[in-house]
């Protein structure tokens, strides 16, 4: 059953009127019927389960059959994610959502060759949050991720301090794995960092330390960091249940 968001739906609503991109998807690319049902999600894990009730040009009308809850992870998981090269960051959000991430910060760290310069970077995640939308539809989250940005390693870490659980993943000597920091109990929240290409400085990975942070290992081989993020991820699913 094709899956949308509305933001803007009352809980307790009985009809919803879909327009813009959701009404020509519905009427032009998956061609729709008048008695075909879809699914119209909240953003805040409420599923409405909708029969179309008539279709214009520029809307879409839907009568509420019945609300059902999402399934989301227990846990709260957002993730750090220094700048890789290329194309890689769609690839990164893709995947991530698909894998349960709350959240996903970009930012800047010393060894990363793309930077983010002012005119650029709300065009970059206005984009970057219209994959993290595609990407909740299309694995029927309950949520639609939200891309964010911050300049650099500071701030990141004042932003991460909120969460329950602080990891920075790192190629260096003296980590530990996943398991050992989470133990026996799933945190509500967990902030985890993944670098760039060119990894961490030991500057960097210190001053992490100082601030509290939990250093991981992902294992004895090096991974590139789109591999790096989704491995963490994959982790904690596994942890989780």
């Amino acid at each position: 059953m094709p899956k949308f968001f509305d933001l803007s739906i009352n809980k307790n609503c009985e009809k919803i009127v879909l327009t813009g991109e959701n009404a020509h998807h519905i009427g032009k690319v998956l061609r729709c019927r008048i008695g075909d049902s879809i699914t119209v999600c909240d953003g805040k894990c409420t599923d409405f389960v909708c029969t179309i009730s008539d279709i214009s040009k520029d809307e879409v009308f839907l009568d509420v059959q019945k609300t059902e809850k999402c399934k989301e992870p227990s846990y709260e998981a957002v993730l750090y994610q220094a700048l890789p090269k290329g194309d890689k960051t769609e690839l990164i959000i893709q995947k991530a959502v698909e894998l349960g991430v709350r959240r996903i910060v970009l930012f800047s760290s010393q060894n990363c060759v793309v930077k983010f310069d002012k005119k650029s970077v709300n065009s970059k995640l206005e984009r970057y949050n219209a994959v993290s939308l595609s990407a909740a539809k299309q694995c029927l989250r309950g949520i639609v991720p939200k891309i964010e940005y911050l300049p650099d390693l500071d701030s990141v870490l004042e932003d991460i301090s909120q969460y329950d659980k602080k990891i920075l993943f790192y190629e260096g000597k003296n980590t530990v794995f996943i398991k050992s920091i989470i133990k026996d109990k799933m945190p509500k929240s967990i902030g985890f960092i993944i670098g760039s290409e060119g990894g961490f400085t030991p500057k960097e990975a210190e001053k992490c330390a100082l601030k509290g942070l939990d250093l991981a290992g992902l294992g004895d081989r090096i991974l590139r960091t789109e591999t790096a993020s989704l491995c963490a991820l994959a982790m904690l699913m596994y942890e989780e249940n």
